[in-house]
This record gives C-alpha cells, sequence and structure tokens, in this order.
C-alpha cells in the first residue's frame, strides 16, 4: 500500500492510497479458498471443487467483499501512520478500480483540533462573599422557626 497526501488544508486532510494489484489479487485467492471449504458445487463433494471452477462462479462476488475490507484496512492503516484523530468517518471515493490493476482510491478525513492549555499561573480568582448583618440572620432564623412549628392541642 502506498499513500501519498494530496491536500492539507487547516483540519481537512486527503491522501491518495494505491493497492498493489498483486496484495489485491492475494486477498481475493484468500477468499476464495475460505469459500471453497463450504461451498457445494454439482458432482464435487463440499471443499473439494477445484480453485479455478470456484474462482469462475464466486469471482465477481468475492471481489465486492475483498475490495471493502482492503478499503477499510488501508483506510485505517493510513490514520494510524500518520497519526490522525478524526472527527468522523473517512470519506473515501474509489479511483480506479480495474480488474489486473491496482485499486486507487482517496481519503478525505476532517480532524479535532488540537488543544494546547497556555500558563494558568497568571489568573488571580477573588472568591465573592456577601455581607450579611446578624441581625438578618436572626430575624430569618426566627421567620423559619415560626413557620415550621406544628401546634398540637393538649386535653
Amino acid at each position: 500500500m502506498k499513500a501519498t497526501e494530496l491536500k492539507s488544508e487547516g483540519l481537512k486532510k486527503e491522501y491518495s492510497v494505491v493497492i498493489p494489484a498483486a496484495d489485491f489479487e492475494k486477498q481475493v485467492d484468500a477468499k476464495i479458498s475460505q469459500v471453497a471449504k463450504t461451498t457445494k458445487l454439482p458432482g464435487f463433494r463440499p471443499g473439494k471443487a477445484p480453485k479455478e471452477m470456484l474462482k469462475q462462479k464466486y469471482r465477481a462476488s468475492v471481489i465486492g467483499e475483498v475490495l471493502d475490507e482492503a478499503v477499510r484496512e488501508a483506510t485505517e492503516e493510513v490514520i494510524k501512520s500518520n497519526k490522525l484523530n478524526p472527527v468522523m468517518m473517512p470519506n473515501i471515493k474509489i479511483t480506479k478500480f480495474e480488474d489486473g490493476k491496482d485499486v486507487e482510491f482517496e481519503v478525505s478525513v476532517e480532524l479535532m483540533p488540537e488543544i494546547k492549555i497556555g500558563d494558568l499561573s497568571s489568573i488571580k480568582l477573588e472568591k465573592l462573599m456577601a455581607e450579611v448583618p446578624a441581625e438578618e440572620v436572626e430575624k430569618a432564623l426566627k421567620y423559619i422557626a415560626q413557620s415550621r412549628r406544628e401546634t398540637v392541642t393538649v386535653e
């Protein structure tokens, strides 16, 4: 896999990624081998069908799965190797995909902003306290006591 940076504007980066055709073919062959273990074809026992026959029949459907996996893995590798912190899922656009040729696609990623905390030692905080006269406190306590008092009739 080869990744090159196309654009870097602020928090948005774009990369062009190329997956060599040989690597892609290896993944397709591995997937067909995996499918071959359980596939039933007329005239063959399960898992005993010739690989070439399976390639003819299932190659088109396997290529879609392998392409999806290869693009996802390559995208994850680009993010890890460049130490990116994406905000959301990257936008992927396949630019070139032909049988027997390299797979090329573009990945655009929006990144989380890097927040740097400055020197906080110069900040001074002032705790504001309200000055309440003692007679106001007594008046409020008496009011609370009067309003919460229960009256009980004595027999």
